[in-house]
């Protein structure tokens, strides 16, 4: 993988992301439509429809954080080389490679496995700031930090 191919990575995990919300969106709705079939509350202590409702509001609450994912991944600038480790950096190390975005966990990317991570994740904050040549540890094992882009 190469710098260039950024744009592409970017893509294939907003692509991936898109393929989540429309099955979640997809749930969210038949649960609207599920409680709207249902009709109104039997009595106050109708539990069906409320599990209903509550599973419609789970699925958007899981929708609205792969809304709040697409915007983070457009605002990567992919024009810019960077020399350390921040957002929007891809990271080869000698154990793994891995994309500091958003939290997609691993993902295919041209015949290459890679984890694409959020900041919030313990591996970034090991090797935040980090540059080529640096080492980090997490969970015991060292990594060395081959290249950054």
């Amino acid at each position: 993988m190469k710098f260039e191919d950024k744009p592409e990575l970017i893509s294939a995990c907003l692509l991936q992301i898109e393929t989540q919300a429309n099955v979640i969106k997809k749930m969210m709705d038949e649960a609207q439509q599920q409680s709207n079939d249902y009709g109104q509350p039997k009595d106050r202590y109708d539990s069906f429809r409320t599990k209903i409702l509550r599973q419609r509001d789970m699925y958007a609450k899981q929708y609205q954080v792969l809304v709040d994912q697409t915007i983070l991944l457009q605002k990567i600038a992919v024009d810019t080389q960077m020399d350390c480790i921040q957002f929007g950096s891809v990271v080869k190390t000698d154990k793994s490679r891995m994309f500091v975005s958003v939290a997609i966990g691993k993902m295919e990317f041209r015949d290459e496995m890679l984890f694409v991570i959020s900041p919030s994740a313990p591996i970034f904050a090991a090797m935040d700031g980090k540059k080529v040549g640096e080492t980090f540890v997490v969970n015991g094992m060292q990594q060395k930090i081959v290249e950054v882009f």
